[in-house]
């Protein structure tokens, strides 16, 4: 009898991966799981495999540190969005404080001679600095909205011709897309440390090898059984137009009196020559040889029977 424990083991720890994979995509999509993992895989030491542990590692460290769960903090990381403005506000208005204070006044003044500027202007300068740091780290929620923007139509398509359940199911293929490219291009980052170079190439080859894992979209799928049918209705035409030019060709010559029709162009009749009767050539010589071998110019010297 065949045991089905190793079977049972192999699908608990799949359920068991899956789950923990599921659990760090709000940090991934919307936080910034992708700049810890990153980090964890450039401070690990040791082989490939190790040092990609590693960071996963310290990613499920920093998802424990979160509140809430899977929903509360997928919403917590789109809703920080907002405090951005807020906190660089605050970030200027201790620098102004700290500015103002005695002991700093020479330090100051030297700064603002040196950069040519004032405390407002220097002031304003920490403000966007701090800006962009902070959307700096909040563009993996800026790529993965904008992205999934543009699979809202094959998500609607899906769920329009196939129901709730294939919509849902495409958006589970996006997502899971957009998860592999963020895992992609933190791993690239921490392997290439060519600013912006490892991130995209990792990227890529994150997103083709989930999209190999997932299959194709609806949409894809759709668009080539559009194009087989289109294919299709083009060769079925040229069969019919060729089909039609033989006919015309031999009842001009019928008409003419140049040749008899010992068979007639019933395709019908021959479902075993339909294929043949869409060669215009090969039609005419089946109406206009009262043998198969009559306008064979190698054959017409040769009686029939002869070459039979």
């Amino acid at each position: 009898m065949v045991s089905i424990s190793p079977l049972i083991g192999f699908l608990g720890r799949s359920y068991a991966y899956t789950k923990r994979g599921v659990n760090l995509v709000p940090e991934l999509l919307c936080g910034t799981g992708s700049e810890v993992l990153s980090q964890g895989i450039k401070n690990a030491k040791g082989s490939p495999l190790i040092r990609l542990n590693s960071g996963f590692s310290e990613l499920e460290k920093h998802v424990l540190q979160q509140k809430g769960g899977f929903l509360q903090r997928t919403w917590n990381n789109i809703s920080s969005l907002k405090n951005i403005f807020k906190d660089a506000g605050v970030a200027k208005e201790a620098f102004l404080k700290k500015a103002s204070s005695p002991e700093h006044a020479k330090a100051l003044e030297r700064l603002l001679k040196m950069k040519g500027t004032t405390l407002e202007g220097l002031a304003s300068k920490v403000y966007r600095g701090n800006v962009l740091k902070s959307l700096g780290k909040r563009i993996p929620l800026i790529g993965s909205a904008l992205l999934l923007l543009t699979e809202l139509p094959n998500i609607w398509s899906a769920t329009k011709d196939k129901g709730l359940f294939a919509g849902a199911k495409e958006a589970v293929k996006s997502v899971s897309r957009l998860s592999g490219a963020m895992v992609g291009s933190a791993i690239g980052q921490a392997l290439i440390p060519v600013p912006f170079l490892g991130g995209i190439i990792g990227w890529c080859a994150g997103e083709w090898l989930t999209s190999k894992i997932v299959g194709k979209s609806y949409s894809e799928k759709k668009y080539e059984q559009q194009e087989l049918a289109k294919q299709s209705d083009q060769i079925r035409d040229i069969q019919e137009q060729s089909l039609a030019d033989a006919q015309k060709y031999v009842q001009s010559a019928q008409n003419s009196g140049q040749v008899q029709t010992p068979y007639p162009l019933q395709p019908a009749l021959y479902p075993q020559l339909n294929n043949m009767t869409s060669n215009p050539y090969i039609a005419y010589q089946m109406q206009t040889s009262s043998t198969p071998y009559q306008n064979d110019m190698f054959m017409q010297k040769m009686p029939f029977n002869r070459v039979v």
